[in-house]
């Protein structure tokens, strides 16, 4: 996680399918404005390892920063490190879920109408479209299933506000 004095970019979520050290640039102040967190602007710079065997796990966090900055400028060769406010390098092992038989039974459906309250929808990390592996397209497709069953919702209510009365008259 990077402090910036300004924004890197005017993305939100930059997926990076280059040979940099990290698979993503998150800035989460061009989601949520800078103002919110003290006028830093805050840049999530992940890389997800299979195993702590692999190399950049066992560097230390000068190293891993070092890295990191360097890449950061090989995407953008604009950017100036003295922009940098502070950096934070943090590892954990567990950052993601191990799934146990029978998971999908408990997956939280999209509709929560009968069981919370009616018009309610769930398109969080629990989902469906999360397992086996939570990504952003997993999110994407969880909004896109809400978004229908809230559509197709609406259109019965239309439908029945305009259904005939039985005895007659008109709604």
């Amino acid at each position: 996680m990077l402090s910036l004095e300004g924004a890197l970019t005017d993305t939100y979520w930059l997926n990076i399918g280059d040979d940099a050290p990290f698979g993503a640039l998150i800035e989460h102040t061009n989601f949520v404005p800078s103002k919110y967190y003290g006028g830093e602007h805050l840049l999530y710079v992940p890389k997800y390892v299979q195993s702590p065997a692999e190399p950049v796990w066992n560097m230390d966090d000068e190293a891993v920063e070092e890295r990191w900055l360097t890449g950061i400028e090989e995407l953008f060769p604009d950017f100036d490190r003295t922009s940098v406010n502070w950096i934070r390098t943090a590892r954990n092992p567990r950052t993601a879920p191990v799934y146990e038989r029978g998971y999908l039974d408990t997956v939280i459906p999209y509709d929560l109408g009968d069981d919370v309250a009616e018009g309610l929808y769930y398109a969080g990390m629990a989902s469906r479209a999360q397992y086996p592996e939570r990504s952003l397209d997993g999110g994407i497709e969880a909004g896109y299933a809400c978004a229908d069953r809230i559509v197709a919702a609406s259109r019965g209510r239309t439908r029945a506000r305009r259904a005939p009365r039985t005895d007659g008259g008109e709604r």
